[in-house]
């Protein structure tokens, strides 16, 4: 029998071998020449297209400056600020660091909601802040908010358009829409945020779903005339006051053909809304005048009249309460 590695074995092997060089050396070279005359063609291409041109892609970033300084004098006497996080809400601690300073320096205390009877929580407060939550609040918890404004008490409310992300599982991947839950509260008051994002080309900060916003000429905006919100929603109350609106031109990402200055930030009688939560982090709002407008943010929690000694739920005491963690004192904190 022939093992293969005779005379004529070997013979075959050795074309074989020195063929396949040559192939693959002339693949090499004839895919080398064919990039070569892409890339050409690419810089041409690139040479008359206005667009492409380093001056007019580079991007001037907003200057990152400030800080929250709230006016003492403009405020009421101390008291306490609720944030909400009994519903799912998604925000971390440093979305609610640089509000949290500002409301301790002029003597507030911040008490953070996890669980249990929000009425309880609310009946000793000033206000009350809801960040983007996960879940409706049910009718029992808007009806303690109703009463609380309509006793004096503040609202914020700060929403976010819908996010699309991917979700893993043991049975693979998927796309999921994240979105903030705020229809139950929103009927209540006649407002709403849009559940698409604006976007705007011309006047924004980086890239074009971080938008340029304006002040009115609302009362209390002193200082405020430019901010950036990154990735921000509409938002609509009926008869409500806007305070920000979005630079001309802007678009919102669900249609290409309506333009206009979209409300961001908009206040009706003891309650303002927002369609952005990422301005306020520790990262980002010192940018343009983000700092100025959360200054005017927390001087809007902080003048709430409400009477501390009326109860939401008719209980005189005002009850135990849920579990409540504070996130502030009532000393006002140093410059820093």
């Amino acid at each position: 029998m022939s093992d293969g590695l005779g005379a004529g074995g070997w013979a075959k092997r050795v074309g074989a071998l020195v063929l396949t060089v040559v192939v693959v050396v002339g693949i090499a070279a004839g895919g080398a020449f064919v990039s070569d005359q892409t890339g050409e063609d690419e810089r041409d291409r690139g040479v008359s297209m206005a667009e492409f041109q380093p001056e007019n892609v580079s991007v001037d970033r907003s200057a990152a400056e400030g800080e929250i300084t709230p006016d003492r004098s403009a405020v009421s006497e101390g008291g306490t600020v609720v944030i909400d996080d009994s519903h799912s809400n998604r925000w971390d601690r440093e979305t609610i660091e640089p509000l949290v300073r500002g409301l301790t320096r002029v003597g507030y205390q911040v008490e953070i909601h996890q669980s249990g009877d929000l009425a309880a929580a609310l009946d000793d407060a000033k206000a009350l802040v809801v960040i983007d939550p996960g879940q409706e609040l049910p009718s029992g918890d808007v009806d303690d908010v109703r009463r609380f404004t309509g006793q004096g008490g503040r609202l914020l409310v700060v929403g976010e358009p819908n996010r699309v992300g991917i979700s893993a599982s043991l049975f693979g991947t998927s796309l999921t829409t994240r979105e903030s839950s705020l229809t139950t509260l929103g009927a209540a008051y006649g407002a709403s945020v849009d559940t698409a994002y604006l976007r705007n080309q011309g006047s924004s900060d980086i890239n074009y779903k971080w938008i340029q916003t304006q002040s009115t000429d609302a009362e209390g905006l002193d200082g405020v005339e430019q901010t950036s919100m990154y990735t921000a929603a509409a938002v609509r109350v009926r008869g409500g006051e806007p305070l920000l609106r979005a630079a001309p031109e802007t678009r919102p990402s669900d249609t290409d053909d309506a333009t206009g200055t979209y409300p961001v930030a908009v206040r009706k009688n003891n309650a303002v809304w927002l369609g952005d939560k990422t301005f306020m982090r520790g990262d980002r709002y010192r940018v343009a005048d983000n700092e100025a407008f959360l200054t005017y943010l927390v001087e809007f929690l902080a003048s709430s009249d409400r009477d501390t000694s009326q109860s939401l739920d008719g209980d005189s005491n005002g009850g135990s309460g849920g579990q409540n963690q504070t996130a502030g004192s009532t000393e006002p904190a140093g410059p820093n």
